[in-house]
C-alpha cells in the first residue's frame, strides 16, 4: 500500500507542476494582453519592479511589495535631502521593465511555502538603504548608507557592495574665530562596506574608510574600519570604531541613535517584516580549569587555577550629551562655550569659561567689543546712530561723522551719518541746486525750480524783467 502511494506521489507531482507553469504562462500572457490593451506594465502578483542606483556604482534590480517599495522610496529620498560624505552619495529608483516568466514562477511557488525566500519579493539580495540626521552631542551629522548583499544567513557574510557616509556640520560660535571657537568643527566620512549582516529589520556592517578628514580624520584615519548598525521601524542609526570585542564579523556593537530626519529601510530577503534582534555586548566570561595528580602514597592533590577574560569596555552615551562615556573617555560630546557638563547634560555657568576673549552673556559667548546689544558689558545696548565701537573705541558706544560730501554732489548738504549734517557748498544767482549739482533755472526741465518742466507750446520766460522764469505762453513773455 504504502509503494502504491509513493507511486501516485511521484505521477502526481510533475502533473501539479506542469498545470501551475501553464497556468503562470496563460496568466502572464493574459495580463501582458491586458497590459498592452491598456497602455502599461502590469507587474504580476502585486509585485513592482524597480532598480536602485547610486553614485558609488550601486546597481539593483528589485521586486518588492507596496510597503517595501515605499519605505525604499523614503530612504532614497533622505540621502538626497541631507548629502553626506566627500563627494555626497546619491541614489535614485526608477521602474524597471517587467518580471520575466521565471521570476512568475518563483513568485507562484513562494506563495505556496511562504516561510521560503521567495516570499519576500526579493529573493536575491539583503539590503539596508537610509539617510538623515542625528544628533550626537552638540553636533549635528548628516548620514548616508546604501549597502547590499546577496541573500545569506551565515555566520561569515560574503563580501558586500555600498557606501557608509558621514558629514558634520560646522558649529562656530562666530565665524570670525572659526575653527578655533567652533563647537563643532565638521568634516566627512566615506566608508566601502566590507560584510552586510541582515537579520530582520537589523542591519550590521563594518566598512572600510577610504576618506575622512575635518572631525572624523583622528577617530576614523583612511584605511581603518567603521563597524555600523542600522534598524529599521523604529529608525535607528549608530556606529564606532574597532572595540576589539569577541564578535562575528559585521558586528562591533554600536550604540543607535533615533532619527532628527530622515529614513532607513532595512530589508531581509527571506523574510520580509520579521523583527532582528539589535547587538548587545556579552557579558565577561570565566574559565576554570581542574587538574588532579595521583601519587603512590594515594594522595591526591588538586591544583584549581581560575582565569577571567575581562571584555574590552563598550562606550555608552545613552540620554547623555557630554562627558564621560563609562569607559573613561568623553566621547558622549563636549559643551559650548560659557557651558559646563554635570551628569551628562550641559549646564550654563556664569564665568567666561572657554569664552575666547569674549564675555558670557545668557549662556551665548559675545565679542562685547563689537555686539551692539552687549557693547562692553552684557546687556548695554547702542542706540542709532551709535554703534559698538564706532566712535574709535572697541567696546563703547559711539559714532564717527563723515568729514566730506558724498561724490559728485558739490551743492546743498549731506548727512554726516551721525544725526549732522555737511555743507556742500552752493549756487551762483539764477542757479539752482539739483540733485546735488548747480544747475541754471532757465531752462525747459528745470524752469524757475529744480525739476518744473514745460509741457506743450510753453516756454521758460519771464513775464516780467525782474519775475523769476515760468512756463508761460510765448504771448506773455517779454
Amino acid at each position: 500500500m504504502k509503494r502504491f502511494l509513493r507511486r501516485t506521489l511521484f505521477m502526481l507531482v510533475p502533473a501539479i507542476l506542469a498545470a501551475l507553469v501553464l497556468w503562470v504562462q496563460a496568466s502572464t500572457s493574459g495580463a501582458s494582453q491586458r497590459s498592452e490593451r491598456s497602455g502599461s506594465a502590469m507587474p504580476p502578483l502585486g509585485l513592482q519592479s524597480v532598480t536602485l542606483s547610486c553614485t558609488d556604482g550601486t546597481l539593483l534590480n528589485l521586486e518588492l511589495d507596496a510597503t517595501a517599495l515605499t519605505a525604499l522610496a523614503d530612504a532614497v529620498v533622505a540621502i538626497n535631502l541631507y548629502p553626506a560624505g566627500d563627494p555626497p552619495l546619491a541614489c535614485s529608483l526608477s521602474e524597471s521593465s517587467a518580471s520575466s516568466g521565471s521570476a512568475v514562477l518563483r513568485r507562484l511557488l513562494a506563495l505556496l511555502t511562504p516561510n521560503e525566500a521567495a516570499a519576500s519579493g526579493n529573493p536575491e539580495h539583503d539590503y539596508a538603504v537610509g539617510g538623515g540626521q542625528v544628533q550626537k552631542g552638540l553636533c549635528t551629522i548628516n548620514f548616508a548608507l546604501s549597502a547590499h548583499v546577496g541573500d545569506t544567513d551565515a555566520t561569515s557574510p560574503p563580501t558586500s557592495g555600498g557606501t557608509f557616509n558621514l558629514t558634520e556640520q560646522q558649529s562656530c560660535l562666530m565665524p570670525s574665530c572659526a575653527p578655533t571657537c567652533c563647537i563643532c568643527t565638521g568634516g566627512h566620512l566615506v566608508a566601502k562596506p566590507d560584510c552586510l549582516h541582515v537579520e530582520g529589520n537589523v542591519a550590521q556592517l563594518n566598512a572600510t574608510v577610504t576618506h575622512s578628514d575635518g572631525s572624523f580624520s583622528s577617530l576614523f584615519p583612511v584605511g581603518s574600519e567603521i563597524y555600523v548598525e542600522a534598524e529599521d521601524n523604529p529608525d535607528m542609526i549608530g556606529w564606532n570604531g574597532d572595540t576589539g570585542l569577541p564578535t562575528e564579523p559585521c558586528n562591533a556593537c554600536p550604540a543607535t541613535m533615533p532619527l532628527l530626519h530622515g529614513n532607513v529601510s532595512v530589508h531581509d530577503a527571506d523574510c520580509p517584516g520579521c523583527a532582528g534582534t539589535p547587538c548587545t555586548p556579552p557579558p565577561p566570561t570565566t574559565t576554570t580549569t581542574t587538574t588532579t595528580t595521583t601519587t603512590t602514597s594515594t594522595t591526591t592533590t588538586t591544583n584549581t587555577s581560575t582565569t577571567t577574560t575581562t571584555l574590552p569596555c563598550v562606550p555608552d552615551c545613552t540620554n547623555r550629551v557630554c562627558g564621560d562615556d563609562g569607559c573613561g573617555g568623553s566621547s558622549c560630546g563636549h559643551c559650548a562655550p560659557c557651558h559646563t557638563c554635570m551628569d551628562g547634560a550641559c549646564v550654563t555657568v556664569l564665568d567666561n569659561t572657554g569664552c575666547g576673549g569674549g564675555q558670557c552673556c545668557g549662556g551665548t559667548c559675545i565679542d562685547t567689543t563689537s555686539d551692539n546689544m552687549n557693547c562692553g558689558s552684557c546687556g548695554n545696548i547702542c542706540a542709532a546712530p551709535e554703534t559698538c565701537g564706532g566712535g574709535g573705541t572697541p567696546g563703547e558706544c559711539g559714532c564717527t561723522p563723515f568729514t566730506s560730501c558724498p561724490a559728485g554732489q558739490t551743492c546743498g548738504t549731506a548727512p554726516d551719518g551721525c544725526g549732522g549734517t555737511l555743507n556742500c557748498g552752493s549756487c551762483t544767482p539764477g542757479q539752482g541746486c539739483c540733485n546735488g549739482t548747480c544747475a541754471m533755472l532757465n531752462t525747459t526741465t528745470n524752469c524757475g525750480s529744480c525739476g518744473n518742466s514745460c509741457t506743450g507750446s510753453q516756454v521758460c520766460c519771464q513775464p516780467q524783467a525782474v519775475a523769476p522764469f515760468a512756463c508761460l505762453d510765448p504771448s506773455m513773455c517779454t
